[in-house]
C-alpha cells in the first residue's frame, strides 16, 4: 500500500541547539544511509558493565520496528485492513518452516539474543495468549520513533510509534508486578531491548521531501529515542 503521509518540519522549541547531525560512521549528512540514522539500543538494568552471558536474565522486553518484530505486524496490519506479505512464504521458511510474522526468512537479532541467554523466544504482545513473565515484544513493523500524528494524514504510518509501544508496556506491567518493590525485583532481572527506530521516520518523509528538507527532523528522532531509553533506566537501574 502506498503511503500518503505528509512529513512536516519540526516546530521550533526552546531547547539548546543540537550539533549538526551526523551518521553513525561520523560522516556529515547527507552522506549516510538511512540505517545509520536509526538507533538500536539494549538497555541492561545493571549498575556494572557486564556482558550478556555474565548476568542472569529472566525475561526480555523489546521495542522497535520490523528489525525486532516477532509477530505483532500481522495483527496491526489486519486491524487496519492493510495487506501484510509476511503472512506468506518465503517468510519464516528457513528456520520456523512457516511464516511467523517476522520480516525475515528465519530468526531476527532479538531471537539470537534470547537463545544466547537461554530464554524463550520473545513472544509478540499482540499475538500471544500466554504468560509474559518471560518477556514480551512490543515491536511492530513500520513503527516510527515519532508519533503517527506528526506525519499529518494518510494510512501510514500506523499508530504504533515508540510512545504507543511504551503505553502497551505500561498496560502490561500490573500483570507482572504490583508494588514498587516487586517491580524493581522483577525488572531488575530483565533485559530491555529498544530498537531499531528511526529509519521509518525518514522513509515516510522521503515520499515527499528531499534529504535537505528531512535533515532538521534528525534531532527530534534522536531525542525521542533517547527519552524513551531513560524510562526503564530511571525506574530500575538505580536500585
Amino acid at each position: 500500500a502506498a503511503a500518503t503521509a505528509r512529513c512536516q518540519p519540526p516546530q521550533a522549541t526552546s531547547h539548546k541547539p543540537w550539533p549538526p547531525p551526523r551518521c553513525a560512521s561520523g560522516r556529515a549528512l547527507p552522506g549516510c544511509s538511512s540505517s545509520e540514522l536509526g538507533w538500536t539500543w539494549a538497555v541492561i538494568p545493571s549498575s556494572s558493565p557486564v556482558g550478556l552471558s555474565a548476568r542472569r536474565y529472566d525475561s526480555i522486553f523489546s521495542f522497535g520496528d520490523s528489525f525486532s518484530d516477532t509477530g505483532n505486524n500481522p495483527v496491526v496490519f489486519a486491524a487496519s485492513s492493510v495487506f501484510d506479505p509476511v503472512t506468506r512464504p518465503p517468510y519464516g521458511s528457513t528456520y520456523f518452516g512457516r511464516p511467523t510474522g517476522r520480516k525475515s526468512d528465519g530468526r531476527l537479532i532479538i531471537d539470537f539474543i534470547a537463545q544466547r541467554l537461554g530464554l524463550p523466544l520473545v513472544p509478540p504482545s499482540l499475538a500471544h495468549n500466554g504468560s509474559f513473565r518471560r518477556g514480551a515484544n512490543f515491536a511492530v513493523g513500520s513503527a516510527t520513533a515519532l508519533d503517527a500524528a506528526f506525519f499529518h494524514g494518510g494510512k501510514f504510518p500506523l499508530n504504533v510509534s515508540l510512545g504507543v509501544q511504551l503505553q502497551w508496556f505500561e498496560s502490561l506491567k500490573p500483570s507482572l508486578c504490583r508494588t514498587t518493590k516487586e517491580c524493581k525485583a522483577f525488572f531488575g532481572r530483565s533485559l530491555f531491548f529498544v530498537g531499531e527506530f528511526g529509519v521509518n521516520d525518514y522513509d515516510f518523509c522521503f515520499l515527499t521531501k528531499s534529504v535537505q528538507e528531512i535533515m532538521p527532523l534528525v534531532p527530534d528522532v534522536i531525542r525521542t529515542i533517547s527519552t524513551a531509553i531513560e524510562v526503564p533506566r530511571q525506574q530500575w537501574m538505580s536500585m
